[in-house]
């Protein structure tokens, strides 16, 4: 059986009223761990699907996202993160992520 695709799962936890953040790599530049449009969907349990790197680049987009769910944020947040002094990463690159 085949993965539910990422609409799916989001319609999915919409409608048991459980609280997500969608996160999406809207820019990469420079060396990163992952491409542009990369994405995961994140609950107040943790990842749920997905991924935008692997690593501290993911852990710290996690905590956010987890951290937003607790606010009950519901305005979209933009972040821009060097990796190598924001996120504590070798990579020398940088990426942008929606919230």
């Amino acid at each position: 059986m085949s993965q539910p695709s990422l609409f799916e799962q989001l319609t999915a936890l919409q409608r048991e009223g459980t609280g997500f953040v969608l996160v999406v790599l809207v820019e990469a530049l420079g060396s990163t761990p992952q491409d542009t449009g990369a994405r995961m969907l994140v609950t107040a349990a943790g990842l749920h699907s997905g991924t935008v790197g692997g690593g501290k680049v993911e852990a710290k987009a996690l905590s956010l996202a987890q951290d937003l769910i607790a606010e009950r944020a519901d305005a979209p947040r933009f972040v821009n993160w060097t990796l190598k002094t924001d996120v504590g990463m070798t990579c020398g690159g940088s990426v942008k992520l929606y919230f």
